[in-house]
């Protein structure tokens, strides 16, 4: 049986290899989806360096970043009623 190592990093390569494939006239967006603590965030952050060995450019950004801080949400009241 591979190794778990192994096995994962020819899975990076092989989606990275697809995802820079693409030749589109705008840039190519990827969202990665799915449950919590699934491994997206892993994902995302080990697909940069593959997909920019294939030559094409990668921004490597989280929806987390587009959060509002913390004491903003409070007074807007935009929190989730356990956040309060």
């Amino acid at each position: 049986m591979p190794e778990t190592g192994t096995v994962r990093a020819r899975a990076l390569a092989h989606l990275a290899r697809y995802l820079a494939g693409f030749r589109l006239p705008h840039p190519v967006r990827v969202a990665i989806d799915g449950r919590t603590a699934a491994g997206k965030t892993t994902l995302a952050d080990e697909l940069v360096v593959p997909i920019e060995r294939h030559g094409r450019p990668a921004i490597r950004i989280s929806i987390d970043d587009f959060h509002r801080p913390l004491a903003e949400r409070r007074q807007r009241q935009d929190l989730l009623p356990w956040q309060r």
